[in-house]
């Protein structure tokens, strides 16, 4: 229910006072809780106020004055004989204290200085102690479960990187071309280019540098290429330059990756095919002009 508490000239209380209706059928307890004080007055001179008032009922234990915003103009207070509290809750309740009435009501809880009188407070704290320390275990235990899992994807993402790696480097050297050459050469591996990148813009952007001969995309491995240059010293130049290349809309990614590679086995048979008709045409030329001058 509510209960409004009457009000006087100068009071900091505005609002009504607003309770639980289990308070109204509490059974007796050592505890008292008192609502309807005054506000404006400072916690230790209520306390003193309010001990003067209640001692005459019996021995006190504790007061305890409500200081929180929302919850001041209410005090707990507990005797030590339980007959003492009723007595003081029969004959306070209504009572006129600092021009405003007392409403008295058994608290709900027993209070902590009663409970270290009876023992039963170091078994509570105990308690809240030991359901803290096992919710803390079960924090703890659900932190190193999910950085196991964490641990666990980590390790089979890199199994599978390195078993893409792996396959990767398999078909490289099946298209006869190397990774990584132990030594510097005129060939280029180019990796990591997006994959809406097309050769023409690959011969676009290598063909701006002196030297360069060619560049063919890699079978079956989606942004690999081969770039060729005519020596070996133009070819550490683009090297340099390239290394780490980012595209536009790429800002995010790792950037392109240039390593040293040997021919691949198709460009030289390619290159021996033109240089076979290329001699075949001079021959013929050569012919040709034998041909006239007889």
């Amino acid at each position: 229910g509510q209960k409004t508490a009457d009000t006087f000239n100068g009071s900091a209380h505005t609002h009504p006072y607003k309770f639980k209706s289990e308070y109204e059928n509490l059974p007796p307890s050592n505890t008292l809780y008192v609502r309807n004080l005054v506000e404006r007055v400072r916690p230790n001179r209520m306390i003193y106020l309010l001990h003067e008032v209640f001692d005459q009922f019996g021995r006190l234990l504790d007061i305890k004055v409500c200081k929180r915003a929302h919850i001041r103009g209410q005090a707990f207070i507990c005797f030590k004989e339980l007959a003492c509290a009723m007595k003081a809750k029969e004959e306070l309740n209504g009572f006129l204290f600092l021009g405003k009435p007392l409403i008295i009501e058994y608290a709900k809880r027993k209070s902590h200085a009663l409970m270290r009188l009876d023992g039963s407070y170091s078994a509570m704290m105990a308690k809240i102690r030991q359901d803290f320390l096992k919710k803390e275990a079960e924090e703890q235990a659900e932190r190193a479960k999910g950085e196991y899992e964490a641990a666990v994807k980590e390790v089979q993402l890199v199994k599978l990187e390195g078993k893409e790696a792996e396959e990767r480097q398999r078909k490289l050297m099946k298209l006869g071309v190397s990774g990584k050459s132990e030594r510097p050469t005129s060939v280029l591996l180019l990796q990591g280019a997006p994959r809406d990148i097309v050769q023409q813009d690959m011969e676009d952007l290598f063909g701006q540098f002196d030297g360069f001969t060619q560049v063919d995309e890699v079978p079956g491995l989606e942004g690999t290429y081969i770039a060729e240059f005519d020596s070996l010293e133009q070819a550490i130049v683009v090297k340099q330059a390239m290394e780490g290349f980012k595209f536009p809309d790429q800002a995010d990614a790792v950037g392109l990756s240039c390593d040293f590679a040997r021919r691949p086995e198709h460009w030289v048979r390619t290159q021996q095919r033109v240089e076979a008709r290329e001699r075949q045409a001079q021959q013929a030329k050569r012919g040709e002009e034998g041909h006239v001058l007889l």
